[in-house]
């Protein structure tokens, strides 16, 4: 079975877990989108230009669910030296605080990892990860602005950010 297959497998029961635990908490109507920009560490010292994006849904009065795609590209290269490549595709269940001014989370889940390394030379690599993620918002009723921390740690390179992102959605 390849590691798509069993990623694939291991997230729905993850979501359909989670789900049957917010049965009770009535947030129909509350979801949001990410988009950020920032920079990332790949490895010890590596500088890379993050990306991000994602999808929020709470689920309960502190439980948020968070679908996140991260990308991050090497900086600092000659244009004649291809630039390492790092993404993840994740779930995360977060605890999160929320108030009229904004919001704060941090959580944790699994990820589906890949990109190119330098290993000695420039390879295509395929990984499962652990992704850790915190948010930090201060919102209106449909927009946000805030800071979003991403760790990704898997077997072959961990990646860590900091991004500043917008927020739109149904936030209250």
């Amino acid at each position: 079975m390849t590691t798509q297959r069993i990623f694939t497998i291991l997230l729905f029961l993850f979501l359909g877990n989670l789900s049957l635990q917010a049965q009770y908490y009535n947030s129909d109507h509350q979801w949001w989108v990410n988009f950020g920009a920032g920079m990332s560490k790949a490895g010890m010292d590596q500088e890379h230009l993050l990306f991000y994006a994602s999808f929020n849904k709470p689920r309960s009065e502190h439980l948020l669910l968070t679908g996140r795609y991260s990308f991050t590209q090497q900086l600092g290269l000659l244009e004649s030296v291809e630039p390492e490549k790092n993404w993840d595709l994740s779930a995360i269940a977060s605890y999160y605080l929320k108030s009229d001014a904004g919001f704060i989370s941090i959580g944790a889940g699994l990820g589906l990892n890949g990109g190119k390394r330098r290993d000695p030379s420039l390879q295509n690599y395929l990984t499962v990860g652990l992704p850790i993620e915190s948010q930090w918002f201060v919102t209106l009723p449909s927009m946000g602005l805030g800071l979003v921390g991403v760790v990704n740690i898997n077997p072959k390179v961990t990646t860590y950010g900091l991004a500043l992102a917008f927020q739109f959605g149904a936030l209250r």
